[in-house]
């Protein structure tokens, strides 16, 4: 650009010392008139303008190519930098056909160790267990299933007074408890006396017909979703108080109950799964009749994700029959809730007078 500039301004300096005159073909000078060299002038000027503007644009022109050049040449060592690489990895990765087979080896090995943790399953999520008398009471809701059949209620057996006390101290066991709700041990909740009298009803109606035709009245199922489904009694003082005396007037309407906790513990699991919550289930009774099997496999459906804890509270009230039938149906209940509860981080207590 420099020396652009510098001729440039030297062809100025040849015009204006040249200026007024010009040279004929044969040498001669020859004056020429003002507007003629104006003219002549004007041209030339445009004529190194649009000179300089070309060398100008081929320098421009000239500054992008290396710049590109650059560029190209940039773009042609990380590719060759990316080959490299690629070649190294490539050097390294191990023959496909044995690193099939050892990826087989190893899910082979994960799904054996999967049975054998299933075999040795706990609760999956650790709870942070407030122990009260050896049961863990850190769960923020309650739900009681209740055998509330006349051994367990009958006044023959003396035992509806020890079920209170119980009653009672579980309820006390849980002052920080969010929810309380409390089930017959057949699925029934017992604060729906609607559907309680309605039971009663039928029985009685069987029963009747039993007198009058012979045969024995069968306990009516549970029949449709109740109210009280999937809700929760609030756990102030007065709710509380609500828990016990649903429970004394259950007892004292004689609704019928079958002694097996399957459906109560069914029931509580399909309307209570849903949120998620940390949820006991005390399970109160003095008679198993029930497949051990099918309980197992109905609670490891449910408490897939172990948010359910589940104790078991034993009552002798059939122990001092003298049917070996009866004393039978008092043990399997202990020993099945043992289990269970063992298995869903809970715990297993027996009563005594």
């Amino acid at each position: 650009m420099d020396c652009i500039c510098c001729g440039f301004g030297a062809v100025i300096l040849l015009f204006v010392l040249n200026e007024g005159s010009t040279i004929g073909a044969m040498g001669e000078v020859y004056e020429t008139s003002q507007e003629e060299e104006d003219a002549m002038n004007e041209k030339r000027a445009e004529i190194m303008i649009n000179t300089l503007k070309a060398k100008m644009k081929r320098d421009l022109i000239k500054q992008e190519i290396a710049k590109t050049k650059k560029k190209l040449q940039a773009v042609d060592q990380e590719v060759a930098t990316l080959y490299n690489g690629a070649s190294e990895v490539m050097n390294r990765v191990p023959d496909l056909s044995q690193a099939a087979t050892s990826v087989e080896g190893m899910s082979k090995q994960l799904h054996e160790a999967k049975q054998e943790l299933e075999k040795k399953r706990s609760i999956p999520k650790a709870w942070n267990a407030d122990l009260v008398g050896g049961i863990p009471a850190d769960s923020k809701y309650v739900i009681f299933i209740i055998d509330t059949s006349g051994s367990m209620t009958a006044a023959e057996y003396r035992m509806l007074d020890t079920i209170k006390d119980k009653l009672r101290d579980v309820l006390a066991m849980y002052p920080e408890a969010e929810g309380f709700q409390i089930l017959s041990s057949d699925g029934a909740y017992m604060l729906d006396k609607r559907m309680a009298s309605n039971r009663r009803q039928a029985y009685n109606n069987q029963a009747w017909g039993s007198l009058l035709f012979g045969g024995q009245p069968s306990i009516p199922p549970v029949r449709g979703k109740s109210q009280f489904a999937g809700k929760w009694v609030t756990p102030n003082q007065k709710g509380r108080q609500l828990i016990f005396d649903t429970f004394i007037e259950y007892v004292q309407m004689g609704v019928p109950c079958q002694s097996s906790p399957r459906r109560g513990l069914e029931e509580a699991f399909s309307s209570y799964s849903s949120g998620g919550e940390e949820i006991s289930i005390f399970v109160f009774g003095d008679d198993w009749g029930d497949d051990i099997d099918q309980m197992v496999k109905l609670i490891d459906g449910y408490n897939t994700k172990g948010n359910f804890r589940i104790h078991g509270v034993g009552f002798p009230s059939i122990l001092t029959r003298s049917n070996k039938l009866d004393s039978n149906g008092s043990f399997q209940f202990a020993n099945a809730l043992r289990w269970l509860s063992e298995e869903n981080g809970g715990a297993f207590i027996g009563t005594s007078r």
